[in-house]
Protein backbone atom coordinates (compact mmCIF):
# COMPACT_ATOMS: atom_id res chain seq x y z
CA UNK A 1 0.00 0.00 0.00
CA UNK A 2 1.31 3.57 -0.89
CA UNK A 3 1.66 6.11 1.60
CA UNK A 4 -1.24 8.35 -0.38
CA UNK A 5 -3.54 5.37 0.17
CA UNK A 6 -2.74 4.94 3.92
CA UNK A 7 -3.35 8.87 4.03
CA UNK A 8 -6.54 8.77 2.51
CA UNK A 9 -7.78 5.25 4.19
CA UNK A 10 -6.78 7.33 7.88
CA UNK A 11 -8.75 10.35 6.33
CA UNK A 12 -11.74 8.31 5.56
CA UNK A 13 -11.42 6.54 9.07
CA UNK A 14 -11.45 9.46 10.68
CA UNK A 15 -14.67 10.61 9.22
CA UNK A 16 -16.17 7.70 10.27
CA UNK A 17 -15.38 7.78 13.59
CA UNK A 18 -16.28 11.42 13.70
CA UNK A 19 -19.13 10.95 12.41
CA UNK A 20 -19.98 8.25 14.80
CA UNK A 21 -19.11 9.92 17.12
CA UNK A 22 -21.77 12.64 16.25
CA UNK A 23 -24.09 9.80 16.08
CA UNK A 24 -23.27 8.55 19.55
CA UNK A 25 -23.53 12.09 20.98
CA UNK A 26 -26.58 12.61 19.42
CA UNK A 27 -28.33 9.68 19.73
CA UNK A 28 -27.09 8.88 23.52
CA UNK A 29 -25.70 11.47 25.15
CA UNK A 30 -27.44 14.07 24.31
CA UNK A 31 -30.54 12.75 25.33
CA UNK A 32 -29.44 12.62 28.89
CA UNK A 33 -27.80 15.89 29.11
CA UNK A 34 -31.31 17.09 28.65
CA UNK A 35 -32.62 15.08 30.84
CA UNK A 36 -30.21 15.79 33.39
CA UNK A 37 -30.70 19.64 33.09
CA UNK A 38 -34.36 19.54 33.09
CA UNK A 39 -33.93 17.76 36.59
CA UNK A 40 -31.79 20.26 37.73
CA UNK A 41 -34.52 22.62 36.67
CA UNK A 42 -36.70 20.60 39.05
CA UNK A 43 -34.98 20.68 41.68
CA UNK A 44 -34.30 24.00 41.82
CA UNK A 45 -38.17 24.51 41.52
CA UNK A 46 -38.53 22.42 44.32
CA UNK A 47 -36.07 23.82 46.37
CA UNK A 48 -37.61 27.20 45.71
CA UNK A 49 -41.09 25.74 46.97
CA UNK A 50 -39.31 24.18 50.21
CA UNK A 51 -37.63 27.67 50.94
CA UNK A 52 -41.16 29.07 50.35
CA UNK A 53 -42.83 26.58 52.45
CA UNK A 54 -40.10 26.75 55.42
CA UNK A 55 -40.65 30.73 55.50
CA UNK A 56 -44.44 30.40 55.61
CA UNK A 57 -43.82 27.86 58.56
CA UNK A 58 -41.58 30.61 60.32
CA UNK A 59 -44.10 32.81 60.20
CA UNK A 60 -46.76 30.76 61.04
CA UNK A 61 -44.61 29.92 64.07
CA UNK A 62 -44.40 33.45 64.99
CA UNK A 63 -47.92 34.11 64.60
CA UNK A 64 -48.47 31.27 67.03
CA UNK A 65 -45.98 32.44 69.33
CA UNK A 66 -47.29 35.80 69.28
CA UNK A 67 -50.88 34.61 69.72
CA UNK A 68 -50.10 32.68 73.01
CA UNK A 69 -47.91 35.97 73.73
CA UNK A 70 -51.20 38.06 73.66
CA UNK A 71 -52.63 35.12 75.35
CA UNK A 72 -50.33 35.25 78.27
CA UNK A 73 -51.18 39.13 78.30
CA UNK A 74 -54.32 38.86 78.78
CA UNK A 75 -53.66 36.70 81.42
CA UNK A 76 -52.08 38.30 83.13
CA UNK A 77 -54.13 41.64 82.92
CA UNK A 78 -57.03 39.22 83.91
CA UNK A 79 -55.28 39.14 87.33
CA UNK A 80 -54.31 42.67 87.72
CA UNK A 81 -57.81 43.79 86.16
CA UNK A 82 -60.21 40.55 86.64
CA UNK A 83 -63.51 39.93 84.44
CA UNK A 84 -65.61 40.06 86.96
CA UNK A 85 -66.78 42.07 89.78
CA UNK A 86 -64.73 39.04 91.96
CA UNK A 87 -65.89 40.51 95.22
CA UNK A 88 -64.80 36.98 97.59
CA UNK A 89 -61.27 37.10 96.16
CA UNK A 90 -60.83 40.86 96.85
CA UNK A 91 -62.06 40.59 100.25
CA UNK A 92 -60.08 37.47 100.30
CA UNK A 93 -57.39 38.85 99.26
CA UNK A 94 -57.40 42.49 101.85
CA UNK A 95 -58.66 39.38 104.62
CA UNK A 96 -55.26 38.04 103.95
CA UNK A 97 -52.88 41.23 103.98
CA UNK A 98 -54.52 42.32 107.29
CA UNK A 99 -53.70 38.58 108.91
CA UNK A 100 -50.30 38.93 107.48
CA UNK A 101 -49.68 42.22 108.95
CA UNK A 102 -51.20 41.23 111.87
CA UNK A 103 -54.50 43.50 111.49
CA UNK A 104 -58.09 42.83 113.03
CA UNK A 105 -61.09 42.70 110.96
CA UNK A 106 -63.84 44.23 112.14
CA UNK A 107 -66.48 44.75 109.41
CA UNK A 108 -66.71 44.64 104.95
CA UNK A 109 -68.80 45.95 102.75
CA UNK A 110 -69.08 46.30 98.84
CA UNK A 111 -71.39 48.08 96.54
CA UNK A 112 -70.95 47.79 92.66
CA UNK A 113 -70.26 51.14 91.08
CA UNK A 114 -71.06 52.13 87.50
CA UNK A 115 -69.14 50.48 84.80
CA UNK A 116 -66.73 53.25 82.99
CA UNK A 117 -66.03 53.01 79.42
CA UNK A 118 -62.66 52.60 78.33
CA UNK A 119 -60.47 53.78 75.48
CA UNK A 120 -58.12 51.26 75.93
CA UNK A 121 -58.09 48.70 72.98
CA UNK A 122 -57.47 45.58 75.85
CA UNK A 123 -60.14 46.26 77.78
CA UNK A 124 -63.29 47.17 76.99
CA UNK A 125 -64.80 49.35 80.34
CA UNK A 126 -63.41 49.67 83.81
CA UNK A 127 -65.60 48.69 87.04
CA UNK A 128 -65.37 49.46 90.61
CA UNK A 129 -65.94 47.79 93.51
CA UNK A 130 -65.95 49.98 96.75
CA UNK A 131 -65.19 48.18 100.46
CA UNK A 132 -65.81 50.03 103.10
CA UNK A 133 -63.31 48.34 105.92
CA UNK A 134 -62.93 48.71 109.47
CA UNK A 135 -59.66 47.13 110.90
CA UNK A 136 -58.11 47.50 114.63
CA UNK A 137 -54.10 46.98 115.12
CA UNK A 138 -51.14 48.96 115.43
CA UNK A 139 -49.90 51.77 113.59
CA UNK A 140 -47.05 49.91 111.75
CA UNK A 141 -48.82 47.15 110.91
CA UNK A 142 -51.11 49.15 109.27
CA UNK A 143 -48.70 50.92 107.63
CA UNK A 144 -47.47 47.54 106.35
CA UNK A 145 -51.05 46.76 105.45
CA UNK A 146 -50.95 49.34 102.77
CA UNK A 147 -47.88 48.97 101.23
CA UNK A 148 -48.68 45.79 100.41
CA UNK A 149 -51.94 46.54 99.46
CA UNK A 150 -50.08 48.88 97.45
CA UNK A 151 -48.04 46.05 95.69
CA UNK A 152 -51.30 43.99 95.37
CA UNK A 153 -52.13 42.20 91.93
CA UNK A 154 -55.30 43.67 91.91
CA UNK A 155 -55.30 47.16 91.45
CA UNK A 156 -57.15 48.77 94.10
CA UNK A 157 -56.82 52.45 95.88
CA UNK A 158 -57.32 53.74 99.20
CA UNK A 159 -60.19 57.24 98.56
CA UNK A 160 -60.89 57.45 102.28
CA UNK A 161 -59.61 57.15 105.51
CA UNK A 162 -60.42 57.75 109.55
CA UNK A 163 -57.92 56.34 111.92
CA UNK A 164 -59.28 56.63 115.49
CA UNK A 165 -57.58 55.54 118.75
CA UNK A 166 -59.03 52.16 119.93
CA UNK A 167 -58.46 52.89 124.03
CA UNK A 168 -58.19 55.52 126.50
CA UNK A 169 -54.88 57.00 126.99
CA UNK A 170 -52.20 56.49 124.89
CA UNK A 171 -52.23 52.74 123.58
CA UNK A 172 -50.77 51.95 120.27
CA UNK A 173 -54.32 50.11 119.26
CA UNK A 174 -55.77 52.22 116.20
CA UNK A 175 -59.10 51.53 114.27
CA UNK A 176 -58.65 52.39 110.98
CA UNK A 177 -62.33 52.98 109.01
CA UNK A 178 -61.25 52.83 105.03
CA UNK A 179 -62.89 52.67 101.80
CA UNK A 180 -60.87 50.67 99.47
CA UNK A 181 -61.56 50.10 95.21
CA UNK A 182 -61.00 47.27 93.59
CA UNK A 183 -61.12 47.61 89.47
CA UNK A 184 -62.45 45.04 87.43
CA UNK A 185 -62.72 44.74 83.28
CA UNK A 186 -66.17 44.33 81.90
CA UNK A 187 -66.50 41.39 80.13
Amino acid sequence: MKGSTKRLLSIFLSIILLIGAMIVVSSFISPVYSGINNKKGEISEKALVLEENRSLVDKVKTLISESNQAQELQKNISKILPLSEGISEAVNQISGLAFLNKLEVNSVSSRTLAIEPSNAKLIKGLGVVSFNIQLGGTYESFKSFLENLETNIRIMNVNYLIIESKGEGLTNNFLYNLTVDAYYQEK
